[in-house]
């Protein structure tokens, strides 16, 4: 086997586009001369795109998790996703989407959007006044 340092070409898009990280720590084989990601390339090619796609850390989860005293499975109800989702991207198994980094880091931010989600207060008409409503 041979260690080399390579770019790695991913289909997954970043900002729109098909991206390819430098310098990938990576194994070629003698024999047939197919390259894979060693276990250092494979955690530096996760961290890149974390940090390229802003998806939100294991960090800002426990916080979220603390701040608003949550098990992982109350959060996945508040946020109707599910349980094992959550704790796919607690243990950094699985990269959360943007969309969701937002939306939780908003959630995070803005305790009063928080409390309206974990209430579902848009199911009462007072939780909505007529000033804030667009008119029909």
């Amino acid at each position: 086997m041979v260690l080399r340092k390579l770019g790695f070409k991913t289909n997954l898009e970043v900002e729109g586009k098909a991206v390819t990280i430098p310098k990938v720590e990576m194994e070629r084989c003698d024999n047939c001369e197919e390259t894979f990601l060693t276990p250092a390339g494979s955690r530096y090619v996760d961290d890149w795109l974390d940090e390229k796609s802003e998806t939100i850390t294991t960090e800002e989860l426990q916080k979220f998790l603390i701040q608003y005293q949550l098990t992982q499975k109350q959060a996945a109800e508040i946020l109707k996703i599910g349980e094992k989702n959550f704790s796919r991207w607690l243990n950094g198994r699985q990269r959360v989407s943007a969309s969701m980094s937002n939306y939780i880091r908003t959630l995070t931010a803005v305790p009063e959007a928080f409390e309206t989600l974990r209430k579902k207060q848009w199911k009462s008409p007072a939780a909505f006044p007529a000033e804030h409503r667009q008119p029909r």
